[in-house]
């Protein structure tokens, strides 16, 4: 017996929180029009900020990636060389702090890959000419940097005057320390990354200020609808929290509703352009690793509907407090 009477708080506390969140759903189903319009501009803003998220994670993981894989610089010295010079040289470069490795090919090692990727035909026409490809070919240093956007102390290493003599200038001047073409990109990409981040923050700042705004006066009508059933229900004694405990789970159905429309949405619009992304040569590894392996995957929803959520319940406890005093 006493057992039961233990028992009859927690079933009461359960009771009434089914009938909070009864009415709560009847409210949002009564109030439908007003209920679409919040999670309509609910969904557009944690869209904005989904998207402006995406777009800055591609564009700064491929920027990533031109840092670091495909940074093999080539510089070529001539064939005449000193050993003594191009071996100072190569030491000279392995010291900068933006160098991963240093790798140098002689000459006699270039024509040996050069016979070995030559053609019959090309192996005898060079045997009939009696060329020694030896003489010939330049002196290779393979240079693989840790970000490409600091090279000027590397290449303060190269053009110094005791260095610049020897290197082959034709095959040198297309290489990346003479045109900056990779660096320009590479700031291009990081300049779009800001920008984008920097606009998703504005515009998603500007639709969050007006999700407050709707779902704070949606709830506001809500209210000053059932203003005559809330004085009915203050006066037989109801509960703080039974009162207004329906306002808040209306509101929580738009965040969670919005939250649930906008991971659809944003998964069958990255679906669709990966495809396209992956053509114009962005780096798509990490964005996939997050939105299509299952753990993040459980994350990023549950994480978008919490938000939407945490939106629509600050939205509606601040409607509440002003309008429903009690």
């Amino acid at each position: 017996m006493s057992s039961l009477h233990q028992n009859l708080p927690m079933r009461r506390k359960m009771i009434m929180r089914k009938r909070i969140a009864t009415r709560g759903l009847t409210n949002f189903i009564r109030n439908s029009w007003l209920s679409a319009a919040a999670v309509i501009v609910m969904s557009i803003t944690l869209f904005t900020v989904f998207m402006a998220s995406v777009a800055t994670l591609v564009l700064n993981d491929t920027v990533d990636v031109l840092k670091t894989e495909k940074l093999d610089l080539s510089l070529y010295l001539k064939n005449d060389t000193p050993e003594n010079i191009y071996l100072m040289l190569k030491s000279d470069i392995a010291k900068d702090d933006n160098v991963l490795s240093v790798a140098l090919t002689t000459s006699e090692e270039m024509a040996q890959k050069a016979l070995e990727s030559a053609s019959g035909e090309t192996k005898q026409a060079i045997d009939d000419v009696g060329i020694d490809l030896s003489e010939t070919m330049p002196i290779g240093i393979s240079i693989k940097v840790k970000n490409i956007s600091d090279l000027d102390s590397l290449r303060g290493v190269v053009l110094d005057d005791y260095y610049r003599s020897y290197i082959d200038e034709v095959n040198y001047y297309d290489q990346q320390f003479y045109n900056n073409e990779n660096d320009r990109t590479v700031s291009t990409i990081t300049d779009w990354a800001q920008k984008v981040q920097l606009f998703g923050l504005i515009l998603g700042g500007i639709f969050l200020f007006i999700t407050i705004l709707v779902i704070f006066n949606t709830i506001r009508m809500a209210i000053f609808a059932r203003k005559e059933e809330i004085e009915m229900e203050k006066l037989i004694g109801a509960e703080r929290y039974y009162i207004r405990g329906p306002f808040l789970v209306e509101a929580e159905l738009y965040g969670v509703l919005a939250g649930i429309i906008t991971t659809i949405g944003g998964y069958v619009l990255v679906s669709s352009i990966n495809p396209w992304l992956e053509s114009q040569g962005m780096a798509i590894d990490i964005l996939q690793k997050i939105m299509f392996s299952l753990p993040w995957c459980i994350l990023l929803v549950i994480g978008t509907i919490f938000v939407g959520w945490l939106i629509a319940e600050i939205s509606a406890r601040l409607a509440v407090r002003k309008y429903l005093r009690y």
